[in-house]
C-alpha cells in the first residue's frame, strides 16, 4: 500500500535519514521503533509531507507523493500533545475534518456518533475538551483522526504524555480500534512494550537507517544486530575477538558456525535451570551473583566459572545469592549478531 524507496533526508549538514526503504501493507500496523534522534519522527514527517526536499521516492497505491500537498494526501495525523482545539467541544473537534470535507450534516452526525462509540466516549459529545482527563483527550484526538476515514493513519508517540498504567490500557484499545476500522497505520515510539503490543511488524531504526523489519516475536527472539539486542534489553552479548576468547571455550561447539559474526547473543529465554529434554544444550556452572526484584520474576545474574556473567529470569525460591548453580543453555538461542 505504501512504498518507501531509498529515501534520504538532511537537516542542513545532518543526515537524518540514510537510504531508507520500507513497505507497509494494506490494513497493517507498522511501528517505527528506536531511541531519540534515530530518525523515526523525521521519516513520519517526510511521509506526511511535513518535510520536503528528500531524495528517493514515496508512493501510496502506486501514486508518487513527491509533489502532493499535505492536505491532499488524505492522511490522518495524531501527536503526543493531542493538538485539540480548546475552544471546541468533543463533538466539534471530531467533526472538524468532516466539515472541511463538506460532507452532508447527517453523515457528519453519523460518523461522529460512530467514532464516539468506538473510542468509548458516548454521551460526552457536548463536553468541553479542557475538562477531559489525559486519556479522554487522547481518545478524542484518535476519533478526530479516524473520522475522515484516511488512507493512512500516522501516530507519533501518541501515548507519550500519559502515565504507565493508562498507556498499558490504551495501547490495546488503540490496536483494537484501528483494526476494527480496517486502517493502515504507522506508529512511532521509543517504547518496546508499546511496539510489541500494537504492531503487526516493527522497523527498528538507528542513526537514520532501518536495521531490521520483522514481527514483534521474531524481533525479540532473533534480533539481527548488537544494537537491536541491547535496545531490547538483551545483555548477554559477547564479542568474537581474541580478547574475549576465554568466554568461547565452553561455547566452542556452537561458535564454529558463527566465525564470521562480530558478536553472539545468548538469549535469556534459552537459559534453563533444568536440562531441556526436547532440544540440544550446553551445560555451564557458576554462582548466583545478583537477584533484582521485577514483580513476577527476579532478574538474575550468574557468574560463570570462566568469568563471564549471564543474565536471565528466575523465581526467588529456586536460587539463592552466593550459592553455586548449574544452568543449561539451549544452543538454538545462541544467536549471531552483526
Amino acid at each position: 500500500m505504501l512504498d518507501i524507496n531509498h529515501v534520504s533526508y538532511a537537516y542542513d549538514s545532518f543526515e537524518a535519514l540514510r537510504d531508507v526503504s520500507l513497505t507497509v501493507g494494506q490494513g497493517e500496523i507498522l511501528c517505527l521503533l528506536g531511541p531519540s534522534g534515530c530518525g523515526k519522527t523525521t521519516l513520519l514527517r517526510v511521509i506526511a509531507g511535513l518535510e520536503t526536499g528528500y531524495k528517493g521516492q514515496i508512493s501510496i497505491v502506486g501514486q508518487d507523493l513527491e509533489n502532493k500537498p499535505v492536505h491532499e494526501r488524505d492522511f490522518g495525523l495524531m501527536f503526543q500533545d493531542f493538538a485539540l482545539f480548546p475552544h471546541m467541544t468533543v463533538w466539534q473537534n471530531i467533526a472538524y475534518g468532516l466539515k472541511r470535507q463538506k460532507l452532508p450534516q447527517q453523515e457528519i452526525q453519523n460518523r461522529v456518533e460512530d467514532m464516539l462509540g468506538r473510542v468509548g466516549l458516548s454521551g460526552l459529545d457536548k463536553r468541553d475538551v479542557n475538562l477531559l482527563s489525559g486519556g479522554q483527550k487522547q481518545r478524542v484526538a484518535l476519533a478526530r483522526s479516524l473520522a475522515p476515514n484516511p488512507r493512512l493513519l500516522m501516530l507519533d508517540e501518541p501515548l507519550g504524555s500519559l502515565d504507565a498504567l493508562l498507556r498499558d490500557q490504551l495501547i490495546i484499545e488503540l490496536r483494537d480500534i484501528i483494526k476494527s476500522v480496517g486502517l493502515t497505520a504507522i506508529y512511532v515510539t521509543h517504547d518496546q512494550k508499546e511496539a510489541f503490543a500494537i504492531a503487526d511488524r516493527i522497523a527498528v531504526m538507528n542513526r537514520g537507517q532501518i536495521e531490521q523489519v520483522d514481527t514483534p516475536q521474531n524481533l525479540y527472539y532473533a534480533p539481527r544486530t548488537e544494537f537491536i539486542a541491547r535496545f531490547l534489553g538483551l545483555s548477554n552479548i559477547f564479542k568474537l575477538d581474541s580478547s574475549d576468547m576465554i568466554h568461547h571455550r565452553l561455547l566452542s561447539s556452537v561458535l564454529a558456525d558463527y566465525s564470521s559474526a562480530p558478536a553472539v547473543l545468548i538469549h535469556p529465554v534459552g537459559i534453563y535451570l533444568d536440562a531441556p529434554i526436547d532440544r540440544p544444550y550446553i551445560e555451564l556452572n557458576g554462582q548466583v551473583e545478583q537477584l533484582i526484584f521485577r514483580g513476577e520474576y527476579y532478574q538474575t545474574a550468574i557468574r560463570m566459572t570462566d568469568g563471564m556473567t549471564l543474565y536471565t529470569t528466575t523465581r526467588k525460591s529456586s536460587v539463592v545469592i552466593g550459592e553455586p548453580l548449574t544452568i543449561f543453555v539451549a544452543t538454538e538461542y545462541i544467536l549471531p549478531l552483526n
